[in-house]
């Protein structure tokens, strides 16, 4: 018997029913906790208001005028004009005012380390300096400034007296050397020494004069450094020279003279050096230890000095003289030391007039720099 099977009706595309859900329902809000003990025993956070900062008004500036603004005050572009008729006189020395001095420096020549050795004429340096003294003090306008720069902490009034004392004390002491036969030594250098010393001389005057045949502040020096006679005489010309170049570098190294070499420099201050040293160990005992005396005292001029020239050239700045007023000691005894060898005839002296208290003890000096040792000032 067949059997007959239903016929399924054909499906085109199976659509998954749409379920429809309830929404959910909305959670209950979660029971607020209870502060913990800590937090409950915490003191609540006070804000403390702070009153804002005034605000300040700027500065109102004047308007510039059309003249020319101010450089300097009037007390240093005029300070000249203070000096302009003034004679200065420096202090009159005396030898018991030159032992007073030197003994009242006897410590400070103890407590130095280093001493500037130079073989320059020490008298005519001190000399310079007892005017630039005398200078300072006669100048009543300037003397003021000077007290204005101790007011501010830039300057201390002692050293004023205190360069006096040492121009003094480095008097006495070359007097001494000079008795003492410092000066009159019979010293041999090796004939090797004086012919190179002598070569590098020869070129390195060639070279500054024709480098500074018109330059008006060099040609004075050169005039004085011109070859003399002695030991003596071709170190302290070396060491001139050495000085020009060191100062003035930059117009004196070429690549087109044969009287330049760049280690002329270097050798004179060598062999100046050693020219000295010979003449230093000829000297008999008593005669050393005057000349020792003597570069001590030198060397603490030196300083004294260069604080008082330091202030002073600045206070004149705009002096156009200024050098001339606090020149520098060591290029002064020096020229003095080689005119004196070519000359034969000692410089005019300062002019002199007598002062009172000139044996006056110093005031104590601050501090004594230390000063470079070398055989020779550069």
């Amino acid at each position: 018997m067949k059997t007959t099977r239903e016929k399924k009706p054909a499906i085109h595309a199976r659509v998954k029913p749409v379920e429809h859900r309830k929404p959910a329902a909305k959670k209950a809000a979660a029971p607020a906790k209870k502060p913990s003990k800590k937090a409950s025993r915490a003191r609540p956070a006070v804000v403390i208001a702070r009153a804002a900062p005034p605000v300040v008004a700027p500065p109102v500036l004047p308007a510039l005028s059309p003249a020319p603004l101010a450089v300097a005050p009037a007390t240093a572009t005029g300070i000249s004009s203070s000096y302009a008729n003034v004679v200065v006189q420096a202090p009159a020395y005396d030898p018991a005012s030159g032992l007073s001095a030197f003994n009242a420096l006897a410590p400070n020549r103890a407590a130095l380390t280093k001493v500037q050795v130079a073989h320059v004429d020490i008298q005519a340096g001190a000399m310079v300096a007892l005017g630039a003294y005398a200078f300072v003090m006669q100048v009543p306008a300037l003397c003021a400034q000077f007290q204005k720069l101790a007011a501010a902490g830039l300057f201390l009034m002692p050293t004023l007296s205190n360069l006096k004392t040492a121009s003094f004390a480095a008097v006495y002491a070359f007097n001494q050397a000079e008795v003492a036969g410092a000066y009159a030594t019979n010293a041999t250098v090796p004939a090797a020494i004086i012919s190179e010393a002598s070569a590098v001389e020869k070129r390195m005057q060639a070279r500054c004069e024709y480098v500074f045949a018109n330059d008006p502040t060099v040609r004075p020096l050169l005039d004085m450094l011109r070859p003399g006679t002695g030991y003596n005489d071709l170190a302290n010309d070396l060491l001139g020279y050495a000085s020009i170049y060191e100062s003035k570098k930059s117009q004196i190294a070429t690549t087109n003279d044969p009287n330049y070499l760049p280690t002329d420099l270097a050798d004179a201050k060598s062999y100046a050096g050693q020219i000295l040293s010979y003449l230093t160990a000829s000297m008999n005992p008593k005669a050393k230890a005057a000349y020792d005396q003597l570069q001590q005292s030198w060397t603490l001029l030196l300083s004294i000095y260069a604080e008082v020239q330091a202030a002073g050239l600045w206070l004149l700045r705009f002096d156009p003289q200024r050098a001339t007023r606090f020149p520098s000691l060591t290029t002064m005894a020096r020229a003095t030391a080689t005119r004196k060898k070519k000359t034969a005839t000692a410089p005019a002296p300062i002019a002199t007039a007598p002062t009172a208290s000139s044996t006056t003890a110093p005031q104590p000096i601050a501090a004594t720099p230390t000063v470079s040792t070398a055989a020779r000032v550069p």
